[in-house]
């Protein structure tokens, strides 16, 4: 490399290069000019060897020596100040209401977008519908396996529920809302016996079926 005391050719400049390098700023200027020795005896000997050596021993002799305090810190007062219980309030003291009936652990719960209502989903099987003023049970669906998820539908004129149980999905009529409400979700959640598909390979991945026993749509996933 351009380094070495016999470099390639490729590496030396030639004098026109050198003296352009004199025509350049300091800045600009490259610092090393490669050149080239037939042997190590002929190599030139540092110029600035006894400068560096005697800059770093002043370096070493004037560096400044001060003595640290060492501070001695109580571990307590690191802890935090805990803020009283008194400080804290309010926060829930009683209960105030108690949604009953499930019988096993709640996995979720949804609130409805006009606030009224919530649905519920537990490991007992069962999805149920609550008014949340009075904590009332307006609804109960018995689907056999445990709820993972209910959500309601964020259209507040569509009180729908979707419900996610095993592989299958299920969308509910919550029952909720006025006749013309209702005989819309009806519509919605009309589905037409599926077809058998005329080429194979055209199954989807989700089935819609109708489920006439919780009056809905039954989406059935492959996993």
């Amino acid at each position: 490399h351009e380094e070495s005391y016999n470099p390639s050719l490729e590496y030396i400049p030639m004098q026109e290069e050198i003296n352009s390098y004199q025509l350049m700023s300091e800045e600009d200027r490259p610092k090393f000019i490669p050149k080239r020795f037939t042997s190590l005896r002929s190599i030139t000997a540092y110029e600035n060897a006894l400068k560096d050596s005697f800059e770093r021993c002043l370096d070493l002799y004037l560096c400044p020596r001060v003595r640290k305090k060492r501070i001695n810190i109580d571990p307590e007062s690191l802890k935090p100040k805990l803020p009283s219980r008194k400080d804290l309030r309010p926060y829930p003291m009683t209960c105030y209401l108690e949604y009953r009936g499930h019988k096993g652990a709640v996995l979720s719960i949804s609130t409805h977008s006009s606030g009224q209502w919530i649905a519920s989903g537990s490991t007992d099987g069962s999805i149920r519908i609550w008014e949340v003023e009075t904590g009332r049970c307006l609804r109960v669906w018995e689907v056999g396996e445990a709820v993972q998820h209910v959500a309601w539908n964020p259209l507040p004129e569509l009180p729908i529920v979707a419900v996610s149980r095993g592989q299958d999905v299920l969308i509910l009529n919550s029952g909720l809302g006025n006749e013309e409400e209702q005989k819309k979700i009806k519509e919605l959640l009309h589905v037409e016996n599926p077809k058998a598909p005329d080429e194979p390979g055209n199954d989807a991945l989700v089935s819609w079926l109708q489920d006439d026993k919780h009056e809905g749509i039954r989406l059935k996933h492959f996993k």
